[in-house]
């Protein structure tokens, strides 16, 4: 499921909420912008700083529509009615 959030995040160059967990522990509440997929984890920016960071799949715990957003299109670049 957080695969796809990343992927409408990227086609859709919209800021998605994702829970990751930092290199201490900490577990970190973010606004990001997916910037690339890889395939052992993925680059973002987050919204106040336009460094591009990378996280790794394992470090992410969740994500999902950041406030305001109600996924109106869907992955297929489709308005959903």
């Amino acid at each position: 499921m957080n695969q796809r959030f990343l992927a409408y995040s990227l086609r859709h160059q919209k800021t998605i909420k994702a829970i990751l967990m930092d290199e201490e522990g900490q577990i970190r509440n973010l606004n990001i912008q997916v910037t690339q997929l890889l395939e052992n984890g993925f680059n973002y920016t987050q919204r106040k700083k336009k460094q591009e960071l990378f996280a790794s799949y394992e470090r992410l715990l969740s994500c999902g529509y950041a406030r305001g957003d109600k996924g109106e299109i869907d992955l297929y670049g489709e308005k959903n009615e």
